[in-house]
């Protein structure tokens, strides 16, 4: 094939990411990417040494797409509810990204309290400032997103295999439910100590 000087890394990651969004990361192969490319398979070993090294970058594409498209929910009168329902959404409208993240094995998500990135701080500083959180501790706080996050994605899981599993009201109701509960519970548990 003649060479497509056009071909850059950014190019090479989108046409693999487009294919990994379209068909699965099962398809993801040096082949099947330069067939999207229209080229030889060499311009992807020109960026990416091995389909290993393209895939973590696809891994982190498909984590920034699912984190904007959750945040960019938030902006909402109900910031975590609204986030809770962009996550749920995400597992349906991007479900071969959702099986990339969450089912593959290939990404280890950490739902703990102990690991909490930049972007959960910045939740977890929005949670202190909604009505009635700002008397939880910072650890009550993070136990009750690392519990609320674990309630969603097991949503998440059923709407991933059943897309009409639930209604949006009955989600709505069920997000509310779930944060009322874990709320009081911690609130339980900082009385005790």
């Amino acid at each position: 094939m003649p060479r497509n000087s056009a071909i850059n890394r950014e190019a090479v990651l989108q046409a693999a990411f487009g294919l990994v969004r379209r068909e699965g990361i099962h398809m993801l192969s040096a082949r099947n990417t330069a067939a999207e490319l229209n080229c030889s398979t060499q311009p992807l070993y020109n960026y990416f040494s091995n389909i290993a090294d393209l895939e973590q970058e696809i891994i982190k594409l498909s984590y920034n797409l699912m984190s904007d498209q959750y945040m960019s929910s938030a902006a909402g009168d109900d910031p975590f509810l609204a986030m809770g329902l962009g996550y749920l959404d995400f597992a349906v409208r991007e479900p071969k990204l959702f099986y990339l993240l969450y089912l593959s094995g290939r990404n280890e998500p950490d739902f703990s309290s102990e690991n909490q990135s930049d972007e959960e701080e910045h939740l977890l500083d929005m949670m202190a400032r909604g009505e009635g959180m700002g008397d939880f501790s910072r650890r009550s706080l993070k136990n009750i997103h690392s519990n609320i996050s674990i309630y969603t994605h097991g949503l998440a899981l059923i709407l991933y295999h059943n897309s009409d599993a639930f209604s949006r009201e009955e989600l709505t109701g069920m997000l509310k439910d779930a944060a009322v509960s874990f709320t009081i519970y911690e609130k339980t548990k900082e009385m005790t100590l």
